[in-house]
């Protein structure tokens, strides 16, 4: 899958870049109506996708579809309510001092977000998921059609033909995902985004030899009494570390018990999470601990996103929530996706 290869290879996940940049791009010229604003969220997008992606998720057929529209609705709506464009990824990444332009200076509005999810909400359920899979996953009919188990005439004639003003607001959304004209920018972003990643990927490496080198120096100096002395993870350092994980689970004060020490915690939120997903049960979160190191991850138990089970070091990458590379990694900032 070329998502999973992109996760070590900057080559593959410039070619991701190269499959949905016009599509990510058409999204938000489309809700900003600013070709600056536009080229510097689609920026932000790819840079969160590149720091997120071992938490992908597949929900369409190997899609990576969902995944960076999701990205890219979160990047809008954290800029329009911070009121200043989102670039936390790219400036961790340094994208921005690979390009020949300065970035943006456009002050986001409340408008960019109008009718953003209106268009789905009065459509019905199969309808919704029928676009989502054409217009978001870039599916073609007949993977449309074996997704929802109909045939490709079917998906194209009745499920994919939305009422007026709907197809005309869904249209309006996602600015259109049918660009004709190349964006010649969009090459240099590219080039820019495939730079910082391989760059952040040789740093991640560095970072990982480095920490082997000082946990087998400290283990040759311990002795069995400092051993005993290790500090045992606590309920609340779980609680903290969904947080510092995810943003998605940002203000939503989790309150977590102790099941196996050290190893598995349940995690009870005060406040449901980000309107991000409509359904969270099963999503997958990682734990970043107080060092800024991903230490572990959580998956939702309920649709509401309110109750997760969470998982501590190895045992965490055997739940398949996060991949063994990533365990361990840097992690400055909550992640998105």
């Amino acid at each position: 899958m070329l998502l999973r290869e992109a996760q070590r290879h900057p080559g593959a996940f410039r070619e991701l870049y190269e499959r949905y940049a016009e599509g990510v791009h058409g999204f938000h010229l489309g809700r900003t109506r600013d070709p600056d604003a536009a080229h510097d969220l689609t920026a932000e997008t790819f840079a969160q996708a590149w720091l997120s992606r071992a938490r992908f998720r597949d929900e369409a057929a190997g899609s990576a579809g969902p995944w960076l529209f999701a990205i890219a609705r979160h990047v809008l709506l954290a800029s329009v309510r911070r009121q200043t464009l989102e670039r936390s990824a790219c400036e961790r990444l340094g994208v921005f001092e690979r390009l020949d332009s300065e970035p943006a200076q456009v002050d986001p509005a409340d408008v960019w977000l109008e009718g953003l999810d209106e268009a789905f909400d009065d459509l019905p359920e199969s309808q919704r998921e029928a676009i989502r899979l054409r217009v978001v996953a870039d599916l073609d009919y007949d993977g449309v059609a074996d997704a929802l188990g109909t045939t490709p005439r079917a998906a194209r004639c009745s499920r994919l033909a939305p009422p007026g003003r709907a197809a005309q607001t869904i249209h309006e959304s996602t600015g259109g995902f049918e660009m004709t004209e190349p964006v010649p920018h969009l090459a240099r972003l590219g080039d820019a985004l495939e730079q910082a990643a391989a760059r952040d990927l040789h740093a991640r490496r560095s970072r990982r030899f480095v920490v082997l080198a000082a946990a087998v120096s400290a283990i040759v100096v311990l002795t069995g009494a400092s051993v005993a002395a290790v500090r045992l993870i606590s309920g609340g350092d779980v609680a903290a570390s969904l947080p510092a994980g995810s943003l998605w689970l940002a203000g939503t004060e989790p309150s977590c018990t102790v099941v196996t020490q050290d190893v598995e915690y349940h995690c009870v939120l005060a406040h449901a999470p980000a309107n991000a997903l409509s359904d969270w049960k099963g999503t997958v979160e990682p734990t970043v601990d107080a060092n800024k190191r991903v230490n572990g991850g959580c998956r939702s138990l309920r649709s509401d996103g309110r109750e997760w089970e969470c998982y501590i070091g190895e045992e965490a990458v055997r739940q398949q929530i996060v991949s063994h590379d990533f365990l361990g990694e840097h992690a400055p900032s909550p992640g998105v996706g």
